[in-house]
């Protein structure tokens, strides 16, 4: 996966990629990441060069997200990836590979929003919205909820089948 920007929608997209284990190199003018990385070692890889130089052909990536603030060099490193046989996808265009959701990770519940790319900042609207009405504790309760789960479904299964419970 190749990621090419510094700023935070690069910072949340490789977030999100290293949590999902994707080996991530990133190009970008600066320190890219620092926040968004902070305590992370490895999964990903930065690859620091001119603007310009930011072929996906130089890397194996089969993936490339163009989050840069500038909508002219994203579509340019769109079109560099697909000429690579890559699929990409970038947030100043509806016209993508493919889509990288919003998400509010409550880990193990997981809810996304997405906007099929013609509102973005709509996405990270609902995203914001969603976070404070499922705050940290759902994960917890998510959990909790798991470790109950086969009580519950043989409890329920049985209800359905005696007359006596």
């Amino acid at each position: 996966m190749l990621v090419v920007g510094g700023g935070e929608v690069a910072e949340r997209k490789v977030r999100l990629l290293l949590e999902a284990e994707a080996r991530v190199d990133i190009v970008a003018r600066g320190a890219p990441g620092q926040r968004a990385l902070g305590g992370v070692s490895e999964g990903f890889c930065l690859l620091s060069g001119p603007r310009n130089s930011t072929s996906p052909s130089s890397t194996e990536a089969t993936l490339v997200v163009a989050a840069t603030s500038d909508g002219t060099l994203n579509e340019r490193v769109a079109s560099r990836g697909r000429a690579a046989s890559c699929c990409a996808t970038w947030w100043t265009t509806p016209a993508v590979d493919f889509i990288v959701p919003a998400i509010v990770d409550r880990s193990p519940l997981v809810i996304p929003s997405r906007s099929g790319g013609v509102a973005p900042v709509l996405a990270r609207l609902a995203r914001e919205r969603i976070e404070v009405l499922f705050d940290e504790s759902f994960g917890a309760l998510a959990r909790l909820l798991a470790n109950w789960r086969g009580r519950i479904s043989v409890r329920a299964r049985c209800q359905r089948t005696s007359p006596l419970l």
